[in-house]
């Protein structure tokens, strides 16, 4: 990972296309991660926001606390990008976010529906609606995107992809059997009755073991298909010669102050270079140059996230 600030941006399917997900999961879960791939490269792109190509760490989750199907990507975006022109990092123009909400929610919404179109009219996603009558039927509001402030924090990076890549949808903890009853009873937070600035209230679910058995195997993904995946702006500096992960990196003079200047140009008084701090901890070395595991074949050049 480059040693600069993150922010955790979580892309939402809207609950009306869970029956499309049902049916033709590989290819929805595969269009969210080049949705909102394509979302945060294209808006960074721009001067007006960043004006570099940032690295982006996804993660695939299909449930929600209480088990229920939720669709949803959780991503750690790093907070600025690479400028390949001038060989510069740019930091976005913006304090706490890389681009505007609407515009975040609303470009994830316009690529997502154009590459369904696509994949609908090929005949690779098979669904009992042509894609009219599925548009017309959408709400017409913004999908739902999270994005949460940076942070510098190395520790609270690496417990974010701790706990989204490895976590399951749910543990033992909150899983009980009541014999009496002959019910399964699940723990979950109750997101709905929380209050600022508390934790979220804990809530019961009660059901008969075999319709928890359906609500624990629904979030098991296709056969192969990788739950995380990467894209890092290391292969268009290792172009330049900066990459070179196997040399001794130089540590930054100074610790990156996330309140001081950022989003207030990209002077290198304010910002430490983090083209030569490459911290080498948290991602495997494939992972960080933009590679990907799939399908067995560790190694193999991800198309996901095309520079």
């Amino acid at each position: 990972m480059l040693q600069v600030p993150y922010c955790h941006i979580t892309f939402t399917l809207p609950h009306c296309l869970n029956g499309l997900a049902r049916r033709n999961p590989w290819e929805v879960y595969n269009l969210m991660f080049r949705s909102a791939w394509q979302t945060v490269r294209r808006l960074c792109k721009k001067l007006k926001n960043v004006g570099g190509l940032p690295g982006m760490s996804a993660v695939l989750h299909t449930w929600g606390s209480d088990l229920k199907y939720h669709v949803h990507l959780h991503c750690l975006v790093t907070f600025g990008g690479y400028n390949e022109q001038d060989g510069q990092w740019h930091w976005p123009k913006r304090k706490r976010k890389i681009a505007p909400y609407r515009k975040l929610s609303g470009k994830y919404r316009a690529i997502f529906l154009k590459r369904l179109k696509k994949l609908m009219e090929s005949g690779q996603v098979d669904y009992h609606q042509s894609y009219e009558e599925l548009e017309s039927s959408l709400p017409k509001k913004r999908w739902v995107v999270n994005h949460q402030w940076p942070t510098a924090e190395t520790k609270v990076i690496e417990e974010y992809l701790g706990r989204y890549i490895c976590r399951i949808g749910i543990s033992n903890k909150r899983l009980s059997y009541d014999k009496n009853g002959q019910n399964v009873c699940i723990e979950y937070n109750n997101y709905r009755e929380q209050k600022a600035g508390e934790p979220a209230p804990k809530a019961y679910r009660h059901m008969p073991p075999l319709v928890a058995m359906h609500q624990i195997l629904q979030h098991q993904l296709p056969r192969y298909f990788p739950r995380s995946r990467h894209s890092s702006p290391a292969e268009a500096l290792a172009k330049e010669g900066w990459a070179a992960c196997g040399s001794n990196l130089r540590t930054p003079e100074r610790p990156f102050d996330l309140h001081s200047e950022v989003g207030r140009g990209n002077s290198a008084d304010n910002h430490p270079d983090p083209t030569r701090l490459i911290e080498r901890r948290a991602l495997p070395l494939r992972s960080m140059l933009g590679y990907r595991f799939s399908g067995g074949t560790p190694g193999a050049r991800s198309s996901l996230y095309p520079v």
